[in-house]
């Protein structure tokens, strides 16, 4: 585990979100407190395991926790230094980008980033789902 005064990184794993459809994470003993304005990024380990553009071997060196920090970090100064601050979907755009320049076109593994910043004060961004039209019954009808 390491922290700084701008970032805590936690070495919690699993599968990746979504490949089960009731699966729950038990993150253990791990507990993330946001304040507001915080941001939380969850990534697959394609993102940090991403090869260099070189001879594509397994002695390549990777993109790597260290780069994907410094890409967030760098986008997220930019983005929330902003009036009135830029989404995060930039900050991802980013650290995405960063990851192409290093691994160039190709990809070996599923690459994902989700971020999230705290904002306990806005409006819900997603709306309750309208209620389904009522079915109407068909009607009967002789067979012909």
């Amino acid at each position: 585990e390491t922290q700084d005064p701008l970032l805590e990184l936690m070495g919690v794993g699993g599968l990746p979100l979504g490949v089960l459809p009731a699966w729950q994470m038990d993150a253990g003993d791990s507990v993330a407190y946001l304040a507001p304005g915080d941001l939380l990024l969850l990534y697959t380990d394609g993102v940090v395991e991403a090869r260099a553009k070189a001879a594509g071997s397994l002695t390549d060196p990777v993109f790597g926790a260290t780069r994907l920090v410094r890409a967030v970090r760098d986008a997220a100064t930019l983005a929330l230094s902003a009036t009135p601050p830029l989404p995060v979907a930039g900050i991802c755009d980013a650290a995405l980008s960063a990851v192409q320049q290093f691994t160039g076109s190709e990809r070996r593994d599923d690459i994902c980033l989700l971020l999230a910043r705290y904002q306990p004060e806005a409006e819900p961004l997603l709306r309750a789902a309208p209620s389904p039209p009522e079915l109407l019954p068909i009607p009967d009808t002789p067979d012909t």
